[in-house]
C-alpha cells in the first residue's frame, strides 16, 4: 500500500512537474511581434503564434487561455523575446488589448500613402482605410468629403488604442482640427483654400526656406488671373510622379490647373505647418515664375517676367548638363 502511495505520489510530482514546463517554461523558438488583426477567432491566435514566434505547446493554448481568463479576442501588437513562456505569451495579449499607439501623421502623404501609413501603425487594414476616406458617407459624420478630408487630417502625432478602428481615428483627427483652425482664425472654406494651395507648395519644393516665396509666386498669378500652371496637379491628375510630357500638360482632369484656372478642387497632398503658414504669410515681391536649379540643390531661380523666366531655363539645362559631363 505504501508503495503504491509513493508511486501515486511520483506520478502526480512528474506530472505536475511537465504541466508547470509546458506553462512556465521556453516555448517561443525565436523573437518576434505578436500582431493579432482585428476580428480575429482563437484558432487564428493560436496560428499566428506558432507563425510568428514558433511557439511550441500550442496546442495547449487554447486550454490555458480558458485558465487565465482570456476569451474576448482584440487586436493587440508586442514583442515577445525567444524563450518566454506560453503563460508569458497568454498574459501578455490580455495586458496589451487596451494599449495605445503614437500614431503619426506625415506631411506629403496622399490618399493611399497616408492608409498605408496608418495601417501599419494600427490593427485598420490600408483598404478599409482607403475605402474610407473615399466614402463620402462615412466622412460627412466629420463634415468634410473625399475631397476636403485633409481639412482634418493634419500632420500630428496622435495617442490611440491599437484596436481603434477607423471611426475612432478619426475623432482624433477631428478633436485636433477643430483647435488647430480656431486658433489660426480660418473658417472651413478658408482652411480649405489655403490647404490646397499649401499642398502644391509642399510637392513644388523641399527647402523650407522656398516655400514662402512660392507661395507668393502663385498668390500672384491669382491676382493677375493667370493660370496656376503647377506640375504637381499634374502629376495628381496623371497618378505618377515624374517628369512631365508635353501630353501630360494637356491631360484631361479638374486637378490640371495648366488646363484649369483657379485652385484645384482639393489638396494633392497633405501639407506640412511650413507649407501652411508659407501660404498663410507668403512672401511679399514680383515674381510670377520659378524653376529648379539644375545642381541638385532642391533650390529654384525665380524671376519677374517670361524672357527672365527663358534665361532661368537656360541656366538650368547648362547645370544639367555640366553634372552630365563632369
Amino acid at each position: 500500500m505504501k508503495r503504491f502511495l509513493l508511486i501515486a505520489i511520483a506520478i502526480i510530482f512528474f506530472i505536475t512537474i511537465g504541466f508547470a514546463w509546458i506553462i512556465f517554461g521556453p516555448a517561443t523558438g525565436k523573437s518576434g511581434t505578436v500582431r493579432i488583426p482585428r476580428n480575429s477567432n482563437m484558432v487564428q491566435v493560436q496560428q499566428g503564434l506558432k507563425d510568428s514566434l514558433a511557439l511550441r505547446n500550442a496546442w495547449f493554448f487554447e486550454t490555458l487561455a480558458g485558465w487565465i481568463r482570456y476569451k474576448d479576442v482584440r487586436p493587440v501588437r508586442f514583442s515577445v523575446e525567444k524563450g518566454s513562456s506560453l503563460y508569458d505569451v497568454i498574459i501578455g495579449l490580455k495586458r496589451h488589448a487596451r494599449q495605445t499607439v503614437d500614431v503619426v501623421v506625415l506631411p506629403g502623404h496622399d490618399r493611399r500613402q497616408l492608409a498605408r501609413q496608418l495601417s501599419r501603425q494600427l490593427a485598420v487594414t490600408a483598404a478599409e482605410l482607403d475605402s474610407c476616406l473615399q466614402d463620402s458617407a462615412f466622412l460627412a459624420a466629420f463634415e468634410v468629403t473625399p475631397r476636403n478630408f485633409h481639412r482634418i487630417v493634419l500632420p500630428n502625432t496622435y495617442n490611440v488604442y491599437y484596436a481603434a478602428d477607423a471611426r475612432d481615428l478619426f475623432r482624433q483627427f477631428r478633436q485636433y482640427a477643430r483647435s488647430y483652425w480656431v486658433a489660426k482664425d480660418l473658417s472651413p472654406n478658408q482652411a480649405d483654400s489655403a490647404l490646397i494651395l499649401a499642398s502644391i507648395v509642399e510637392k513644388e519644393t523641399i527647402r523650407s526656406e522656398e516655400k514662402a516665396r512660392i507661395a507668393g509666386v502663385y498668390l500672384n498669378r491669382q491676382k493677375k488671373g493667370m493660370k496656376l500652371q503647377a506640375d504637381p496637379t499634374v502629376n495628381f491628375a496623371i497618378d505618377a510622379w515624374r517628369a512631365l510630357s508635353y501630353e501630360d500638360l494637356k491631360f484631361e482632369s479638374p486637378y490640371n490647373t495648366y488646363l484649369y484656372a483657379g485652385l484645384p478642387p482639393g489638396p494633392i497632398c497633405i501639407p506640412g505647418p511650413a507649407s501652411v503658414k508659407a501660404v498663410l504669410e507668403p512672401e511679399k515681391h514680383a515674381y510670377l515664375y520659378f524653376v529648379a536649379k539644375g545642381d541638385g540643390s532642391g533650390f529654384h531661380r525665380f524671376a519677374a517676367d517670361f524672357n527672365g523666366h527663358l534665361a532661368n531655363i537656360r541656366l538650368r539645362k547648362k547645370e544639367l548638363a555640366a553634372g552630365a559631363n563632369p
